[in-house]
């Protein structure tokens, strides 16, 4: 009877311990969700909860402003949610559509269980709409064209070709201009990237629409180069040679890291010429009707073709096919995808005025006496270019970090004196930042009530 009694004890201490370890998991298991409307909805969920959501596109910054409780929510009631402001912008067809689904988890029982969770929670808005929605877990037509191509490019390197397209798509959403360097890509982390995509989430949380984007940017930059600009006498006091170092390169790095982050920007705003738009629809053999269907759909409030749309629409356009529509699409799809690559590639090049703008940073590096070797051609050599600066950048702030305490105290005494002015340089980054958001919300909202307008058959 003691043995029975004791052994219950026992069993029921481990339990406990079980659960307070559960409770307090410091690597709960995650999954990545992402749901295809047009727009599409991308989430990570951490034990059946949303811990991060991302606004991927125009069309959703639109349906999800103002709303700010949907993170903390169940999938199930989060996935419902999306589902609800879906239908209340007039983003799902009022009599039928198809859905796409993309779920990767740690391993496929909990990718199954968050998958059964979320399409529960869609079915249950659709439902109480009465609308006849299919939802499909094929995949989205750009990343899986993206991927064969990949696969094409990369023969040899294995860990692309087991790539799935959840996987790619993972990838792909890590990196804040949806781009990513498979030269040295030799496995798939999930458990690091899933880390990676919290941190882009987290940084795009506050980013209202690109235009506010672009002015926190551009409001940011003017900061750091005043406050380079008012500290420069403090580490050249300190040490002449260095300081006009450190000044220069610091200068130069938040240059760089401004002209990146714009050109990262504009990768998601490539606007198409109408000759352009109506090449993409010609190699797809569209009639003339298709071919006015798909124009009008295509522009956005502006009146302008982006790629984003373009992709986003055939995204939409596939998963509604049926499997026999779909074969005799495919057939045609390869002339599409080009001219869409073929887009992406030449406007991923640098203008001439973005080269000369580098190449004047070069040189004021140079004279500066650090050497910065390689031309600036594309995306890639800005990152190598950046990289390298910030190399050199983190060795002058250890010197400085090492120096006696004497010389540390010179250099915050200077900044005392200078407190004013340091306050006031952000006080006119932070006003023309509140400015840029009040116009955000602005066309948000003018944009959300456009949309409650419309009717979509």
């Amino acid at each position: 009877m003691k043995k029975a009694a004791l052994l219950t004890a026992l069993i029921m201490l481990i339990s406990s311990f079980g659960i307070v370890l559960a409770a307090c998991n410091p690597n709960p298991d995650s999954t990545y969700v992402a749901i295809d409307i047009n727009p599409s909805v991308e989430m990570v969920v951490e034990n059946d909860k949303v811990v991060t959501l991302r606004a991927k596109n125009h069309d959703e910054q639109v349906m999800l402003y103002g709303t700010t409780d949907i993170v903390g929510k169940s999938v199930e009631q989060a996935s419902k949610q999306i589902a609800e402001l879906a239908y209340k912008y007039n983003y799902i067809a009022n009599a039928q559509g198809t859905i796409g689904l993309t779920v990767l988890g740690e391993n496929d029982q909990l990718a199954a269980q968050i998958q059964a969770e979320v399409s529960a929670g869609l079915s249950g808005s659709f439902d109480e709409h009465s609308l006849d929605v299919a939802i499909t877990t094929d995949g989205a037509l750009s990343y899986s064209s993206q991927l064969a191509a990949l696969k094409e490019q990369y023969p040899d390197n294995q860990a692309v070709q087991q790539l799935t397209d959840s996987e790619y798509r993972l990838i792909c959403s890590v990196s804040i201009d949806g781009s990513f360097d498979f030269e040295g890509f030799t496995n798939f982390d999930f458990d690091a990237l899933i880390e990676e995509l919290k941190e882009t989430h987290e940084y795009y949380k506050d980013k209202l629409d690109d235009q506010f984007e672009m002015a926190v940017l551009k409001a940011e930059e003017v900061y750091n180069a005043a406050v380079d600009g008012l500290m420069q006498l403090a580490y050249v006091g300190v040490d002449a040679v260095r300081g006009a170092q450190y000044v220069a390169l610091k200068t130069a790095y938040y240059s760089l890291e401004y002209i990146q982050k714009v050109q990262s920007g504009l990768q998601q705003l490539i606007v198409l010429t109408d000759e352009q738009a109506q090449q993409i629809a010609q190699s797809l053999e569209m009639t003339e009707e298709q071919l006015n269907q798909f124009l009008t759909a295509v522009k956005n409030e502006d009146g302008e073709i982006t790629l984003e749309g373009v992709e986003a629409y055939f995204n939409t356009l596939y998963r509604g096919l049926t499997d026999e529509q779909k074969a005799q699409f495919d057939k045609v799809w390869g002339g599409a995808f080009e001219l869409i690559q073929g887009i992406k590639e030449a406007n991923s090049a640098l203008t001439e005025e973005v080269k000369q703008t580098i190449n004047s940073i070069i040189d004021k590096l140079s004279e500066a006496g650090l050497t910065i070797e390689g031309g600036i051609e594309d995306i890639k050599d800005l990152d190598t270019l950046i990289a390298k600066t910030e190399s050199k950048l983190n060795e002058l702030q250890q010197y400085f970090d090492e120096l006696p305490n004497n010389k540390k105290q010179e250099i915050e005494q200077y900044k005392k004196t200078i407190q004013s002015l340091l306050e006031n340089a952000e006080a006119v980054m932070y006003k023309a930042i509140n400015t840029a958001r009040e116009l955000a919300q602005e066309r948000l909202l003018q944009e959300q009530q456009y949309r409650l307008t419309l009717t979509i058959q």
